[in-house]
């Protein structure tokens, strides 16, 4: 607990180096072991070390398959799961990025989160009809409290790349009418508090 601890108090010193060092001195066998795995993973991410970081994910992966299922280790096992997609997209390593992505199950709360970034992905392999569907997907009337309007942007970029100005346009245009005004009822609450 106190490796884990210091730990944090050293990420929130924005001391990278030590906190990954503290956070990694938890043992397997602790009960901080999954948080200060994970948090060691984060750490890495923060200061652009993206190898190290993906070891730290993968062990805890490979910890929490062989752990008994306990809350806190699944958490942090899709956590983990979500964020090695994200290292492997930032380092431009799509096909990987998109196996993680596709690991997070569908009654997952993270599951949209992982369909948008994934139709990153998908975009940037030119697997332009898989990231369509997944914007489909996203902006379903099933989904209508769940908002994401880069994808919104997504579509219009994939359109107007293929010379289909009229559906871009359209894309647009579906932006403009749902979100600015969204962002406006946002600003009114935020000033009451």
């Amino acid at each position: 607990e106190l490796f884990y601890l210091l730990g944090r108090f050293h990420y929130s010193q924005s001391n990278f180096k030590d906190a990954a060092q503290l956070f990694g001195a938890v043992p397997t066998t602790s009960p901080f072991f999954a948080r200060a795995k994970f948090m060691e993973g984060i750490t890495y991410v923060r200061s652009y070390q993206a190898r190290p970081a993906a070891d730290a994910f993968k062990v805890l992966l490979r910890v929490a398959r062989e752990a008994p299922a306990t809350n806190e280790i699944k958490d942090f096992e899709e956590l983990s799961i979500l964020s090695l997609a994200r290292v492997f997209y930032s380092t431009n390593q799509f096909d990987l990025s998109i196996k993680y992505y596709d690991l997070i199950p569908q009654e997952s709360a993270n599951w949209l989160d992982s369909l948008f970034e994934a139709a990153w992905a998908h975009f940037q392999r030119n697997n332009f009809s898989k990231s369509l569907g997944n914007i489909h997907t996203l902006n379903a009337p099933y989904f209508d409290t769940q908002f994401f309007p880069e994808s919104m942007i997504l579509k219009a970029v994939i359109y107007f790349q293929h010379c289909n100005y009229d559906r871009s346009g359209e894309a647009i245009r579906e932006f403009n009418a749902k979100f600015p005004p969204l962002g406006a009822q946002i600003g009114a609450i935020l000033k009451q508090y």
